[in-house]
């Protein structure tokens, strides 16, 4: 159980941010702009996914250092920041800030489409937790490379998302069935489902 209440106050503040921030941008830019609708959800979409990311990656950073720990969430801060300062909280953010608005692009458009075409229906439900599926499994290569990024240890340099990316792709191409070795390195599968069930519901 290591880790959990990190984890629920993540969830808390990332969730509860994200949802919020699309109606209060999505309300404003209606307000104050003549943007079409489909840009309106494009825009505000994509601002909830950077702020969200931006404000929720120190909270992940340090989740992620707990996970291998039995110290409280205040030491692990304490370590952190005795290391290197403010830098640790902030690695793995520009790859979070690339999922989340990849992620954005896919849900928040596909939802858009398919609550016009579907309504507020049973439809809608299968369709919103197939449009977080594909959301999720586009932008898991950022996913990865935020979480190499939180790997690394605190007082160390961080290598940028590209080269994480390198490395994943040679990495593929020595392998006999380089997709099954990415796939399994992105995750995706039972963790997918539940992403998907979390969003929709």
């Amino acid at each position: 159980m290591q880790g959990t209440f990190n984890s629920i106050t993540s969830k808390i503040i990332s969730n509860g941010l994200y949802f919020f921030w699309i109606d209060y941008f999505r309300d404003n830019i209606n307000k104050h702009t003549n943007l079409s609708p489909v840009k309106t959800e494009f825009l505000a979409g994509n601002i909830s996914g950077i702020l969200t990311a931006v404000v929720s990656n120190p909270i992940s950073a340090v989740k992620y250092r707990n996970w291998d720990k039995q110290w409280p969430a205040s030491k692990v801060i304490s370590r952190m920041y005795s290391d290197n300062g403010i830098k640790p909280f902030f690695k793995g953010t520009m790859s979070r800030i690339y999922r989340d608005s990849t992620f954005s692009c896919v849900y928040v458009m596909s939802h858009y489409y398919g609550k016009k075409q579907l309504g507020d229906t049973r439809w809608l439900f299968l369709s919103d937790n197939l449009a977080v599926m594909g959301a999720t499994i586009i932008s898991s290569p950022f996913n990865y490379t935020m979480n190499r990024m939180y790997a690394v240890k605190p007082y160390e340099q961080c290598p940028s998302t590209m080269t994480f990316l390198r490395k994943l792709y040679y990495g593929a191409i020595k392998q006999e069935r380089p997709l099954v070795y990415v796939i399994n390195r992105m995750h995706v599968g039972v963790g997918t489902v539940r992403i998907s069930l979390g969003i929709t519901i």
